[in-house]
């Protein structure tokens, strides 16, 4: 006679649920690790974004006071108001004067720029934002740290800003490569540019230069921009282009403000056509670059040569830009304009994990 089955059946079945139940919660404990883990991160990213938007605020703050009152202290004292206006997870980032590092700023060839702290006549300040108190500014008590022994998120950033007013000078092309009605398009365009810096803090100065086979200094550097395009108004067409002899009228000028602290001299040359000239503009070019002075080019036109252009602004350590009709000359100035930031801001801040200070025994006491 054989023995019944279904009592085995029955205990393997409850076995199976079992094996079923212990996997659901593992898998329930992994999905719940997994989600505290999310919030953990979003938390941790949000708090270091407001630590970093608060550093690089304050940093504009102080370098911009320093710019306009050569008063360090009081460009300490906006700079601390401003950080402590901003919030780092719900509480006002304090800066410290320790925090605070003032120097200069150098562009190097490759076009990176170097801090370096206490040197004379300062340009820029580099702030430390981090937490100064216990328990620390911005700190963020996590959920997923706590199994690592560490309760807090302690976020920490430092940014250099460089305040940096610009003396410009416009070389205009005016020989016969050059049409009226390309001429009218760089006076738009050129008008769009001088209303794009007129809404920056800054106080900018603008000069002109034309060129053909001579050149000529048309404005010298002012402030009032409708000079410059009335100069351009009277401005005669004709004779081959030399780009070298505008450059060199551009130079002459902008070596009145060359020495000036704050004061970066910029020449935007502007190239409707082929240069015809004997002497090199990318050595010129070079040695505008290597004496601070920032060469920019502008091409407009399939005439123009473009890749002598570009050159020439990478060796003045500057950009080049390119359009295809005189009607886009006006939103490649505009951007040119836009390029041309009087606050240069260097963010390093980031959060690793030896930002997670563990504070537990302190709490203790």
């Amino acid at each position: 006679m054989k023995q019944p089955i279904k009592p085995q059946l029955n205990l393997i079945n409850h076995a199976r649920r079992g094996a079923m139940l212990v996997q659901i919660a593992i898998m329930m404990i992994g999905f719940m690790l997994a989600i505290t883990f999310s919030i953990d991160s979003a938390q941790m990213q949000l708090t270091q974004t407001e630590m970093n938007t608060a550093t690089e605020a304050a940093a504009k703050a102080i370098a911009g006071t320093l710019a306009d009152t050569q008063d360090l202290e009081l460009a300490i004292i906006r700079g601390q108001e401003l950080a402590a206006s901003n919030q780092v997870n719900g509480n006002p980032l304090n800066l410290e004067t320790s925090d605070i590092q003032f120097g200069r700023t150098a562009e190097l060839g490759s076009g990176r720029l170097k801090f370096e702290p206490a040197k004379t006549p300062y340009n820029s300040v580099s702030v430390q934002g981090k937490h100064n108190f216990e328990p620390p500014v911005g700190s963020s008590p996590l959920i997923f740290s706590r199994i690592f022994g560490a309760v807090v998120l302690a976020p920490k950033s430092s940014a250099t800003a460089t305040y940096v007013e610009r003396d410009i000078v416009l070389v205009v092309d005016r020989s016969e490569a050059m049409s009226d009605e390309d001429l009218r398009a760089v006076k738009q365009a050129i008008e769009s540019f001088s209303s794009v810096l007129s809404t920056t803090a800054p106080h900018e100065r603008v000069g002109l230069v034309s060129y053909s086979q001579q050149a000529s200094a048309d404005v010298d550097l002012t402030d009032q921009f409708p000079e410059i395009s009335n100069a351009i108004n009277c401005l005669e067409i004709g004779g081959s282009a030399n780009v070298t002899q505008g450059m060199l009228a551009a130079e002459r000028i902008l070596k009145q403000s060359h020495q000036r602290s704050w004061i970066q001299p910029i020449m935007i040359v502007i190239a409707n056509g082929v240069s015809k000239t004997r002497t090199d503009p990318k050595a010129l070019a070079a040695s505008l670059g290597a004496d601070g002075i920032q060469v920019m080019t502008v091409t407009c036109g399939a005439n123009t040569d473009q890749n002598e252009m570009q050159r020439i602004a990478e060796l003045g350590n500057g950009r080049h830009f390119h359009a295809e009709h005189g009607a886009d000359l006006e939103p490649v100035f505009q951007r040119l304009a836009n390029s041309l930031s009087t606050m240069m801001t260097q963010p390093m801040g980031k959060t690793s994990p030896g930002n997670l200070k563990n504070q537990t025994s302190k709490r203790h006491h």
